[in-house]
């Protein structure tokens, strides 16, 4: 006996289904499961066996997860699923009526080459993970989202979000050194954290409430930097030099920008609190590079080192705990402005100092 269509108060029409999760295999299975309805209640998978562009025909409203993760085309959804390694024929992913979903959620699609969702607005988390192919995620109208996680995506040329100004997590490692983040309008962020991109732009952001980790190893993890011998990189390879641009950022908690920098401007940063992890932390190799806070009056345990040819700190007032400063070139540091510190500790190649 065909389920027949129901309908909310809000007018969605709520598709049929006698399970609430359901594995889309082949294209006809796509059109008849969807058809004349544009809500869907539970999670729905892409099918091991499927190939090609899996693009959502009517679908406005998924109140659950889309995944690609390898379920097997067999499982009724009902039991426990059978799983696999990835959607090997999968190449791109889109829906171009979808405003509201869960969750997106692909793993070990490693024919993906692009995620098309343009009138998407609402979005819980997005994890994306060991996609070698893929090539762009373009989510322009965002406006909610709880988490955004990629991780090694090689291939990865653009990620834009381009309405959102707010959400909780952004995590990008291991994608290419050339990945364009188009982020115009994020103003605020609770955690960060960026590894192994060269350009990195948040025209907007202005506070980061628990996190910011910015390094130019492929894990963005945080490059361990000794002044004298050179720095060793612990988590993966280095890419080159990082060009880091916040010009509006004034507040933030725990910010740790460590690795090969080329530039860094944070020209509105006022005040740098403690993190989960770390204070104010600035550790660079390669080429010295000027480091220039004209605005910074007060942060939480200070380390700056590596290769520094000058530290522009006019406003620095006070420092919560310790400030530790180890230059590997020679220079002369002026910290005239400091009233409060708990211990000062200055090492390597530094001429002189005032204070």
């Amino acid at each position: 006996m065909p389920l027949s269509l129901a309908t909310a108060a809000n007018g969605a029409v709520i598709c049929p289904s006698q399970y609430d999760t359901v594995v889309i295999c082949t294209q006809n299975q796509l059109a008849t499961t969807f058809q004349d309805c544009d809500t869907f209640i539970g999670e729905i998978h892409i099918g091991l066996n499927w190939t090609g562009q899996f693009e959502l025909p009517t679908l406005a409203n998924i109140t659950g997860g889309l995944w690609a993760n390898g379920i097997d085309c067999s499982y009724s959804g009902v039991g426990e699923a059978t799983w696999n390694t990835g959607i090997p024929g999968l190449t791109n992913i889109s829906a171009t009526h979808l405003i509201n979903l869960g969750s997106l959620n692909i793993y070990d699609a490693n024919s993906l080459q692009s995620i098309s969702l343009p009138i998407l607005e609402s979005i819980g988390t997005v994890f994306i993970a060991n996609v070698t192919s893929l090539q762009s995620v373009s989510l322009p109208s965002l406006e909610s989202i709880d988490t955004l996680d990629i991780n090694y995506a090689s291939s990865l040329q653009s990620v834009s979000l381009g309405s959102l100004e707010s959400m909780r997590v952004l995590s990008i490692y291991g994608a290419t050194a050339s990945t364009q983040l188009d982020f115009p309008s994020l103003l605020n962020v609770s955690n960060l954290a960026i590894g192994g991109i060269m350009s990195i732009n948040f025209p907007l952001l202005a506070h980061v409430d628990s996190e910011l980790q910015i390094g130019s190893s492929s894990t963005g993890n945080m490059v361990y930097i000794d002044p004298v011998g050179g720095y060793d990189d612990w988590w993966g390879p280095v890419y080159p030099p990082m060009e880091i641009n916040l010009p509006s950022l004034q507040v933030g908690n725990g910010l740790s920008l460590t690795g090969s920098v080329s530039s860094l401007s944070m020209p509105s940063l006022t005040t740098v609190g403690e993190g989960t992890m770390s204070g104010l932390n600035i550790i660079t190799y390669g080429n010295p590079i000027n480091i220039s806070l004209p605005k910074l009056v007060s942060a939480a345990s200070p380390v700056i080192g590596g290769n520094i040819e000058s530290v522009y700190l006019p406003s620095f007032a006070s420092s919560y705990d310790t400030f530790e400063f180890d230059s590997s070139t020679p220079m002369y540091l002026n910290l005239s402005s400091l009233e409060h510190v708990n211990q000062l500790i200055i090492e390597g190649a530094i001429k002189g100092y005032d204070r």
